[in-house]
């Protein structure tokens, strides 16, 4: 068991915490400004510190529930019972609450609400419109499988970037300096790290032998079926990770053309294009794609309710208006990327929404204004459509759907 947190500690991060969770600012930047300002913590203390204010602000309706109050004083003390085993009374003296009403409120296990939705959000620590959402979708236990999940931090995940080496080379070579790393179950590129690692300081890195990328983001580019010498148009590329894997897919060879609503955004795929030495990645405007592209991946902006255990707080942000409005986005940014493809060339749809309305509702709409389309199989003998869940499949949760251009574009 983790040794308990020192007072010094506690007071740090539930000043942070308060801040994080009356909505003044999110968790990773509040617990970088804690680490920064304690320098003189060791690994140990700034562990414990990550984890009071990181679980808090993902676990903060659960913790509410269970111990009677939303005050952040009482959800940290909650989360020093549940989640780091310390009897109520000590953990209600650490936080700075009533002993007493702590120690009531875990002695009289209260009982989840008997509705499906009031207890997916509150064990689970959803919005309750996300709950909502997910139990009509996927069901109350496929609901509850996925939330519980998404409770967890994902894996670190590695893609072997095989224009500089191979799968089982950079295992060898990183398990030759202490790593511990595992093949990924569907993506031929991946690995799987278990345990803290110095991601940048680790020479094959500096070499550019890989780069760090959930699995489900490596399938989307892997099953784009990208070939060398291909004209491809990555169009929402952001920071380049499935550029980057698109690219060493085409062998440096080939057109890989890139763009984004927001050019911005393109900042560090530059700088990670020149690092690894890439030629085949061009950047142009929006609205001057290439005309004839083999391969266009949309890899569209979407809610990211499939990646919310890659910030622990991402669930609470998340504003359901703006959400709802993603589609008609969506479906706009697919018509337009979808006028790129040549006769025979393939349209790739990916979020990482796990929301039907962002996800199959925009594919079945753009197939209906788009009959020069069809679905197609995002692999060979598979589904033209797969939604990655991780529960399921250990990864982000993403959707990913294939379609081809079987003529001319339509008369507008």
């Amino acid at each position: 068991m983790a040794s308990s947190p020192r007072p010094e500690e506690t007071r740090a991060a539930l000043e942070a915490l308060s801040a994080v969770l009356t909505m003044q600012t999110r968790a990773e930047p509040a617990l970088r400004a804690v680490l920064r300002a304690h320098p003189h913590w060791d690994n140990a203390a700034r562990s414990r510190v990550a984890r009071m204010v990181n679980g808090p602000a993902c676990l903060r309706a659960r913790l509410a529930y269970r111990g009677g109050s939303d005050a952040p004083a009482a959800v940290l003390a909650a989360y020093l019972v549940e989640e780091m085993a310390l009897p109520p009374g000590a953990a209600a003296e650490a936080a700075g609450v009533e002993a007493a009403v702590l120690e009531r409120a875990f002695g009289d296990a209260r009982p989840w609400p008997a509705d499906p939705v009031e207890r997916l959000a509150a064990e689970r620590s959803l919005p309750p419109w996300l709950a909502a959402r997910w139990v009509a979708e996927l069901g109350a236990a496929e609901a509850d499988a996925l939330a519980a999940a998404l409770n967890r931090p994902g894996p670190l995940t590695l893609r072997v970037n095989t224009l500089k080496t191979t799968r089982a080379d950079l295992a060898v070579r990183l398990a030759a300096g202490g790593w511990r790393v595992e093949p990924t179950r569907a993506s031929t590129w991946g690995l799987t790290v278990a345990g803290p690692v110095n991601v940048t300081g680790n020479a094959a890195w500096r070499d550019g032998c890989f780069e760090v990328q959930d699995e489900a983001s490596q399938l989307a580019a892997l099953w784009t079926g990208a070939r060398p010498g291909d004209v491809v148009l990555d169009a929402c590329a952001g920071s380049g990770g499935k550029t980057l894997a698109l690219a060493a897919m085409m062998e440096d060879r080939g057109e890989l053309w890139v763009t984004d609503a927001d050019p911005a955004r393109l900042a560090d795929l530059r700088g990670r294009t020149r690092r690894l030495g890439l030629r085949c990645v061009r950047e142009t405007a929006v609205d001057a794609p290439p005309a004839a592209a083999d391969v266009v991946l949309v890899d569209a902006p979407c809610s990211s309710t499939g990646a919310l255990r890659r910030g622990p707080d991402a669930r609470w942000w998340l504003d359901e208006t703006a959400v709802t409005r993603l589609p008609t986005l969506q479906a706009a940014i697919l018509s337009r990327a979808a006028r790129c493809v040549r006769p025979g060339g393939r349209l790739m749809y990916v979020t990482c929404s796990l929301l039907r309305a962002e996800n199959e509702d925009v594919v079945a709409r753009f197939l209906g204004e788009h009959r020069d389309f069809r679905a197609a199989p995002l692999y060979a003998g598979g589904p033209a459509a797969r939604t990655l869940l991780p529960h399921r499949d250990g990864t982000d949760g993403f959707h990913l759907a294939a379609l081809v251009r079987v003529g001319p574009p339509a008369a507008s």
